[in-house]
């Protein structure tokens, strides 16, 4: 039981380095975009704040999307490792 719990933590580890890995490409371009030294539009900042809302859209989309699929994994390991208890090792063994 153990095992299998901490099994789980490895994929979820993973998930979160994925979510955390594409929310920093997103920041550094609206940082990219946003206002050079000396520059003055009124906007000022307003890349950055877009990149930083697209960066946590992306986080957010691949941590839901990931843990629904790491949650439908889970529940079909338990039920068949319950399954696989339940089957009789020989033949004449049900009877």
């Amino acid at each position: 039981m153990i095992g299998a719990k901490l099994a789980l933590w490895k994929p979820v580890l993973i998930l979160v380095a994925l979510s955390i890995a594409a929310f920093f490409p997103f920041l550094m371009v609206g940082i990219s975009h946003d206002c050079k030294p000396g520059q003055s539009d009124g906007q000022c900042g307003l890349s950055t704040f877009v990149g930083a809302i697209n960066g946590f859209a992306a986080a957010g989309v691949i941590l839901i999307g990931g843990g629904i699929y790491l949650t439908i994994l889970h529940f079909q390991k338990k039920k068949k490792a319950g399954t696989l208890q339940n089957v009789p090792l020989d033949k004449n063994e049900g009877n």
